[in-house]
């Protein structure tokens, strides 16, 4: 662990940083070693290759490791677009084993990024609104089902609210209005 460590700090080895970030984290899974850990946050956060930044948050995404949460959550404040991604892609892999007030500031920071000026940080960031829109005009169908149409109409203008512009939300909420005799509220939407 220790040349390994002390080669990513090294850069006569730039040309192979990324690569030996990928060991680390790798390496990680096998070894029990807090250095590693403290290494990976400090270097997806500060490190001053955005190559390297964007490599480890892309391999941590992959294995799924809730200790990096915080760490990810920072890193969609960084100047690359890369990272931004790969941040936004590790919570969203991770959001099933949040709380709900992690959820939240999760949502809040995807509909704050869809502006992004990345391309693929804005897609990442749609697929996690829309996953929210969808289970909420989900949950507004089983209400409408159940005949709670003032619950049901909560919820569709929630996920409106959520995202104006989601087809999904836009569609459901104007299928429903049309489907209980509000023709002239469905026309808005």
């Amino acid at each position: 662990v220790e040349p390994l460590l002390e080669a990513l700090e090294d850069p006569r080895y730039a040309a192979g940083r990324a690569e030996l970030a990928d060991v680390l984290v790798s390496l990680m899974l096998r070894v029990e070693d807090p250095r590693i850990v403290t290494a990976l946050q400090q270097h997806v956060l500060n490190d001053p290759d955005a190559r390297v930044r964007g490599r480890i948050a892309s391999k941590l995404a992959t294995h799924k490791n809730a200790k990096f949460t915080e760490v990810f959550f920072q890193a969609l404040q960084d100047t690359s677009g890369v990272v931004r991604h790969q941040a936004m892609n590790a919570l969203d892999l991770l959001e099933n084993e949040f709380d709900e007030t992690s959820k939240e500031r999760l949502r809040q920071q995807a509909r704050n990024m869809l502006e992004d000026p990345h391309r693929d940080a804005r897609i990442e960031a749609m697929f996690v609104v829309e996953d929210h829109v969808a289970q909420l005009v989900k949950q507004a169908r089983e209400q409408a089902i159940k005949a709670d149409l003032e619950g049901a109409d909560s919820l569709f203008s929630a996920a409106l609210a959520f995202s104006p512009t989601s087809h999904r939300a836009n569609y459901y909420l104007g299928r429903f209005y049309m489907e209980n005799d509000q023709p002239e509220r469905g026309m808005q939407i």
